[in-house]
């Protein structure tokens, strides 16, 4: 246990959400938490259930914010899963940073990574976790493969032909040198290929083309995550928690994004071009009924704040915000000693490590 978990041990509203959690009284609605807290409260509920976190948030801004959170407070893997573009037409070329980004994403997910992502991006379909398995290929140092098959194979999954790869969800041949860049990868890597054999193995930078590990083991994901009809929630097994934060928020950000998709397709209708919302996206009602089945907990800063399900257990929490001591120390001290004398646990996040050694000199005066 992290010493920010160990700082809820001794809370009796802390104790009452474990045990909600252990006799699987959900959905839970924690109410009272500040946007500062809730990762805290996150990972704690995580590592006493030692289970991970799928979480929801009302935006992307949102999203992005609350995962760099829950990295801070996690040992674990944390990733951020963002929205796909979506497209009611059809274009030349698309966002194939933003397809990368979610696949890796998603990638890891199926991992079992923590994620956090917004309701935009829960919306939009995906690949069955069990077919993402499927598409995926390992490759291995003295292993062998289908060499003529391959380039198929490849593009089955996404990944667009060049003469050279550059970027994540490229692949190369020339001659018996195979060059993959997967999207969850830092580098692509680089097979030599004897007939069907893997002579060498290998991850290469992109700008030098120069090798720089031998590998023994490789794995690539598909880079085409989305053609099925699946929610990201399938993703999250008997050992995920999932957690929506603002729930009442979320409601409305699902219709705007509803509303706005709607929009377009009856602009484009005008036009002639026929499209139907839901080829695109989830239902969100679907998606509530989804929720409901799952062990969700949601958390809000004021109470009665979900109007899509009903509440199984109603907790309350008592936090408190934080005013900013803009660099003055001889405050921050102040407080501490005063806490200290109360008996409250004190940690204190210092920018850097100097800056933390004067923090605690100065209260051991």
């Amino acid at each position: 246990m992290n010493v920010f978990s160990s700082l809820l041990e001794n809370s009796a509203q802390f104790e009452e959400i474990l045990t909600c959690i252990e006799k699987k009284k959900f959905p839970i609605m924690i109410s009272g938490a500040a946007d500062a807290q809730k990762a805290h409260l996150i990972n704690s509920i995580c590592e006493k259930t030692k289970k991970r976190a799928l979480v929801i948030t009302h935006n992307d801004t949102k999203a992005r914010r609350l995962c760099d959170d829950l990295s801070f407070f996690s040992e674990g893997e944390c990733v951020y899963i963002p929205p796909k573009e979506v497209l009611l037409y059809k274009v030349e070329a698309s966002n194939r940073e933003a397809e990368n980004k979610r696949a890796a994403a998603l990638g890891a997910l199926a991992g079992g990574a923590n994620a956090v992502l917004s309701v935009e991006s829960l919306l939009h379909f995906v690949l069955p976790k069990n077919k993402l398995e499927d598409l995926s290929m390992t490759f291995s140092y003295g292993g062998a493969i289908d060499a003529n098959s391959l380039p198929e194979k490849l593009t089955e999954m996404g990944y667009n032909r060049t003469d050279t790869v550059n970027l994540p969800g490229q692949f190369a041949i020339r001659g018996g040198i195979v060059d993959i860049y997967s999207p969850d990868s830092l580098l692509p890597i680089r097979m030599e290929l004897f007939g069907d054999d893997i002579d060498s193995l290998r991850s290469f930078d992109c700008e030098t083309q120069m090798s720089v590990e031998k590998l023994k083991d490789a794995k690539i994901i598909p880079v085409n995550v989305e053609n099925a009809r699946e929610t990201m929630l399938s993703y999250a097994g008997d050992d995920y928690i999932i957690f929506t934060d603002e729930p009442g928020r979320m409601s409305e950000s699902a219709k705007a994004v509803e509303w706005e998709i709607e929009e377009n397709i009856k602009t484009l209708a005008d036009k002639g071009i026929k499209n139907d919302i839901y080829e695109y996206i989830n239902r969100y009602s679907e998606i509530v009924q989804e929720l409901s089945k799952k062990e969700c907990i949601s958390l809000s800063a004021v109470g009665n704040a979900c109007p899509d399900w009903e509440i199984e257990s109603d907790l309350q929490i008592t936090a408190k915000g934080m005013s900013s001591y803009s660099g003055n120390i001889e405050f921050l001290l102040t407080d501490v000693k005063r806490w200290q004398d109360e008996g409250v646990k004190t940690v204190i996040l210092a920018g850097s490590t100097l800056r933390a050694r004067k923090i605690a000199e100065m209260l051991n005066e």
